[in-house]
């Protein structure tokens, strides 16, 4: 593929991800910070390889799910009309917890003693 198509490519992939969680901002009033919560969520994912392993509509659902746990709210109902393989969102639920447990580890001293190494290499 040209430059120019694979360009093209990632936009039509990338962009409806952080759009998933948009309709639910007409219950930002009834869910103070869940909309908030779900849309960081969202966004961390680009940093992952999920958009090239599961289907958007997929990781939405997992950012809204993730959301409404750390919120303590029950929308299994919710979850259930819409028919969706709970155990496909849990396990893309549970890769997003593993990205935040490893990124923890990385410390802003171990990101400053490597790019001290850096610069005396240069």
């Amino acid at each position: 593929m040209p430059p120019k198509q694979i360009s093209e490519l990632l936009v039509v992939v990338v962009a409806p991800a952080a759009s998933v969680v948009a309709p639910a901002a007409s219950t930002a009033a009834a869910f103070p910070g869940f909309v908030h919560q779900s849309g960081g969520l969202a966004n961390d994912t680009y940093k992952m390889d999920l958009i090239l392993i599961h289907p958007l509509h997929l990781i939405g659902l997992t950012c809204i799910y993730v959301a409404s746990v750390l919120k303590e709210k029950d929308n299994t109902a919710w979850f259930k009309d819409l028919r969706v393989d709970m155990n496909v969102v849990k396990n893309i639920a549970m890769e997003i917890l593993d990205f935040y447990d490893t990124h923890k580890m990385i410390t802003d001293e171990k990101v400053n003693d490597a790019m001290h190494k850096l610069s005396i290499r240069i």
